[in-house]
């Protein structure tokens, strides 16, 4: 039996801000964005959430009545206390006796409900049945802080199946361990922090990613060599590309899933979003490895195989779609459509 993600859909903001307003109004971009992807006064985790699962349910809603799991990731829930999954199947129109879970409080947390929908859909003896994955972040901190100027807004969906999947799932693992200082957010807050300590932070993340990637790799009886890409979830620009070089990866099985230039940081959706880009340009029988990183911390690390069936099960739109359908903001509007200024 093969398990892995049936289809896949894709949603980020109309709206950008470049670089070149950040310079304008403080001298400086602290963030290595060429420009960033900002979500509208109407748009939440909820909205976007919900945008990236009809890329996938518009082109075949026969799939809505086999949706046995419904797993929902975000840093950013518009609630502390609610359930956003049942929000999620009224405006889907899923099935309302569907077993569901909620990730938060990190940015691995779009892996985790990925891994979550996968474990659910091995315990269940009858075919058909599919389990739905959806992640959407748009993290925010305050504007005079300089960790506000990479942050972004984007979500994806993935739908999984045990029959015929485009990418097959083929083992995981993870590293954890306790870690202060790096980005938080308590509970009332609506803004991150970080105590700026980068190299401590930059450590921490090389050291778990590479444990959790190594740990996996030991596991499958594998080298950097067989894999086509490595994914890795993008809070800055610099992070990845080192964590490539150290666990061996050569820059071009990297440089294909690098958004953060284009887009920000997108939370939880990051790894994720990057992972539909390189399925976008995926070849069958291509590897990937995927590392997706929590401060706190923990990191976790996915294997996929691409398999023939990519070629007809596409999306109609791809990340380049979204990341060319923009209108760019200047900083002052950029400030109140976040709400940092009225």
């Amino acid at each position: 039996m093969t398990m892995g993600i049936q289809s896949y859909g894709v949603y980020l903001p109309y709206l950008r801000i470049k670089a070149d307003e950040y310079v304008k109004a403080w001298g400086a971009c602290a963030a290595g964005i060429s420009e960033k992807t900002v979500p509208d006064f109407d748009e939440d985790s909820i909205t976007m959430s919900v945008a990236a699962a009809r890329e996938i349910l518009d082109l075949t809603p026969q799939a809505t009545k086999n949706i046995a799991f419904l797993a929902v990731a975000s840093t950013s829930f518009p609630y502390v206390e609610k359930a956003t999954s049942t929000t999620l199947i009224q405006a889907l129109g899923l099935n309302d006796n569907i077993f569901t879970s909620e990730h938060t409080t990190s940015t691995a947390a779009g892996l985790e409900a990925l891994l979550a929908a996968w474990r659910y859909l091995e315990t269940q003896k009858e075919f058909g049945k599919t389990a739905l994955i959806t992640v959407a972040d748009a993290p925010q901190a305050r504007a005079w802080d300089t960790l506000e100027h990479g942050l972004g807004a984007g979500a994806v969906a993935f739908l999984l199946t045990k029959e015929n999947p485009i990418a097959v799932m083929e083992g995981a693992s993870s590293a954890a361990q306790e870690s202060l200082g790096e980005r938080y957010r308590r509970t009332g807050e609506t803004a991150v922090h970080d105590l700026g300590v980068r190299e401590y932070t930059s450590e921490t993340f090389l050291e778990l990613c590479r444990r959790a990637a190594q740990n996996l790799l030991k596991e499958l009886g594998r080298s950097p060599g067989d894999y086509h890409y490595l994914i890795v979830g993008q809070h800055d620009a610099r992070l990845p590309q080192t964590l490539g070089r150290k666990l061996g990866f050569e820059e071009e099985k990297i440089k294909p899933g690098l958004l953060y230039s284009s887009i920000g940081d997108t939370g939880a959706a990051s790894a994720l979003l990057s992972l539909a880009h390189i399925l976008d340009q995926a070849r069958p029988e291509e590897k990937i490895l995927l590392l997706a990183y929590g401060s706190g911390a923990k990191a976790i690390a996915l294997s996929l195989k691409v398999t023939a069936e990519i070629a007809d099960h596409r999306p109609t739109h791809t990340v380049n779609y979204w990341l060319e359908r923009k209108k760019y903001l200047d900083y002052t509007r950029y400030l109140k459509v976040r709400r940092q200024i009225v």
